[in-house]
């Protein structure tokens, strides 16, 4: 099955403009990952005929490096302080690990993991290593098997809430409705 997930990256990578990686690894160093709903939504797409919706992609990276993108691309920053590049209709937002939000807030090491600790619902703890061509993330490849999504970090999922502007129990259910998944309020 790892194969099977790494593959549906892959491909869903490979319909994209190359361009959009090519100017993410010229931004940053060291680790980088894509994080998120780009992966669920890719490996989805792959297990169960669930559309990809055409969304932004989200990176994870040990480090900014340069945030200089050619033109046409323009940067601005998202709510939570990172950077966010577009293009056009393809929106990208680029998180250094040490600057994410849940590291920062609670003085964790800036590792994949530790990001991955702090994503709000099990479907969203997920990532693909851009080096290795590996999905990682426990909890994220489980709510792709069972077809369920669930509180991952309550601490997070209640911090995001102004952000997103609805509660955690909303949350859920977009996401599982969504993908054709089960909400599950525990």
């Amino acid at each position: 099955m790892e194969k099977r997930f790494s593959a549906a990256v892959e491909e869903a990578l490979r319909k994209e403009p190359p361009e959009i990686l090519r100017t993410v690894k010229d931004c940053t160093d060291g680790g980088l990952w894509i994080v998120g709903g780009f992966v669920y939504r890719s490996i989805a797409e792959e297990l169960y005929g669930v559309p990809r919706s055409a969304k932004d992609i989200d990176f994870a990276t040990d480090q900014l490096c340069n945030l200089s993108p050619p033109p046409p691309w323009t940067v601005t920053m998202n709510v939570f302080g990172q950077p966010k590049l577009s293009l056009g209709k393809h929106r990208i937002d680029i998180m250094d690990l040490p600057g994410a939000h849940y590291i920062r807030r609670k003085g964790l090491a800036p590792t994949i993991e530790n990001l991955l600790a702090g994503s709000p619902l099990t479907i969203q703890a997920i990532a693909y290593d851009i080096h290795t061509g590996q999905v990682i993330g426990e909890a994220g490849k489980e709510a792709l098997l069972t077809k369920t999504v669930r509180v991952h970090n309550r601490d997070q999922a209640t911090f995001v809430q102004p952000f997103l502007g609805i509660t955690t129990e909303t949350l859920i259910y977009r996401k599982a409705s969504s993908l054709g998944f089960h909400a599950i309020y525990d």
